[in-house]
């Protein structure tokens, strides 16, 4: 089936951020993500680019999709203008969007109830990180890939935070926008008065600070919330104020500062190694090889 002009107009208004939220969908392109976000339950609609289709039909031909996804043939140039690149990939899926609110991230403690469906809180230990006024799409999602990568509970998209549903962001993520709960908070400091009243440690990534290497201890056994903001400007003084610490990276070969996507996975892999360190692992988590 052809994709009509209705529908391919409908698919791109989600383009622009407001429609995004009004209708509670967004767009990812290219197999990677949309692998993910079927994956996940999370396609509504798929437009498939009729002359790159030859190569994506035994995985994402319209036999296999379920009886609710439409999916339907596009010209080569409709697909990639919905993508939103050059590069076309040649497939483009409209999925629902979910996002995750504070009081089911940050429960206050003995709070009755099981933690809500992707909320990792199978031990007391947890690690979250907080973007704060970033603004470059690409970087966003290389962090929220990475959070992805290292089992975080949950990243927060704190003040004016660039959208995670934004068509280069999710790119970015390579999908891992549907795998981990994102919130989207506009006051940063009601998110970290959230976390510290459910018990969690607060550590604002800074120019000048402590040595990361010094807070191994609460980064392996305690639950702790990351806040990173953009390289140029870092994070506003009000929120290193309502810090626990500020924390550095230590840059021995002379360079200034680490782009914000560089620092936070440094950042989230240094409190996934200080808790293997310890000696806790959940069931399937990765190891080092010897």
């Amino acid at each position: 089936m052809r994709a009509t002009r209705a529908q391919l107009a409908d698919a791109r208004r989600l383009q622009r951020r407001a429609d995004r939220y009004r209708q509670g969908r967004f767009l990812s392109a290219g197999p990677a993500a949309v692998r993910e976000a079927r994956a996940a339950g999370w396609v509504r609609e798929v437009f498939l680019a009729e002359d790159l289709s030859a190569g994506l039909g035994a995985e994402f031909g319209p036999e296999t999709w379920r009886a609710d996804v439409h999916c339907s043939y596009a010209a080569a140039d409709a697909v990639a203008g919905l993508a939103g690149t050059r590069s076309a990939p040649g497939l483009v899926a409209v999925c629902e969007m979910h996002t995750a609110a504070l009081a089911d991230l940050y429960p206050v403690p003995d709070s009755p109830g099981p933690p809500p469906p992707g909320v990792r809180q199978r031990t007391g230990w947890r690690v979250d990180i907080g973007l704060v006024g970033i603004s470059d799409p690409g970087n966003a999602g290389t962090i929220i890939r990475a959070a992805h990568a290292v089992g975080a509970g949950a990243v927060l998209l704190l003040g004016e935070t660039v959208d995670p549903f934004n068509e280069k962001c999710v790119r970015a993520a390579a999908g891992s926008v549907c795998h981990i709960p994102l919130a989207l908070v506009p006051q940063p400091l009601s998110a970290i008065a959230a976390a510290r009243r459910a018990g969690w440690r607060i550590l604002a990534a800074a120019a000048t600070g402590a040595d990361v290497r010094t807070v191994t201890p609460v980064l392996g056994s305690h639950r702790h919330l990351w806040l990173v903001g953009e390289e140029t400007h870092g994070l506003p003084s009000p929120i290193e104020e309502h810090a626990d610490a500020l924390i550095s990276l230590p840059m021995p070969g002379g360079t200034e500062s680490l782009n914000a996507a560089m620092a936070a996975t440094v950042l989230l892999y240094q409190s996934r190694f200080a808790r293997e360190r310890r000696g806790h692992r959940e069931p399937g988590d990765w190891t080092l090889r010897d």
